[in-house]
């Protein structure tokens, strides 16, 4: 079982490394209804920042960052005119249970991202059907930031919610 879920692991972060490394650009102008609705602004209050850090990595995956589908390391440009979006699956393996929540932590500020998703894929992979609410998503406006290079993080929070597990970090750009 750890050797099954190394390889996911590396799998999963090999995954999020190339979707990262594909260059996206601005949405086709079909997309520019999808991004003049309003997206809310996050604040940075995540739960996480509460928290002790816990020794380890997280198990997690970021499906998606800004338009790339799988992310992981490389940058992945966002335009300052759309959402700034993240999704993916984030578990607590210790617990072998879903996971507390989810903080999305860009340039060191933690913001909380919606946590519990429906993630078949994920229960069925690890063989475990606790894992299967394990999905997040965040989204706030790219304009929120200032344009240039930034660094973004995903604590995953214990299903005990009294420490987070933190992984490396991914570096994206808003343009």
């Amino acid at each position: 079982m750890t050797k099954n879920l190394t390889n996911l692991l590396g799998q999963s972060l090999l995954a999020v490394g190339l979707i990262l490394a594909v260059s996206c650009g601005p949405k086709p102008a079909s997309d520019s209804a999808a991004t003049t609705t309003s997206t809310p602004t996050a604040t940075a209050d995540g739960p996480s920042a509460r928290l002790t850090k816990l020794d380890g990595a997280p198990a997690f995956s970021v499906d998606k960052l800004g338009d790339a589908a799988g992310s992981a390391t490389g940058r992945a440009p966002i335009s300052s005119g759309g959402p700034l979006v993240v999704n993916g699956w984030a578990v607590d393996r210790a617990d072998k249970i879903s996971a507390g929540g989810v903080d999305i932590v860009i340039d060191g500020n933690a913001y909380a991202a919606k946590y519990g998703t429906p993630r078949a894929d994920v229960a069925a992979h690890f063989q475990i059907p606790a894992y299967a609410a394990s999905g997040y998503s965040f989204s706030t406006p790219a304009a929120a930031f200032d344009k240039g290079a930034h660094k973004l993080t995903v604590r995953v929070i214990n299903s005990g919610k009294t420490g987070y597990w933190e992984s490396v970090a991914l570096p994206f750009e808003i343009r």
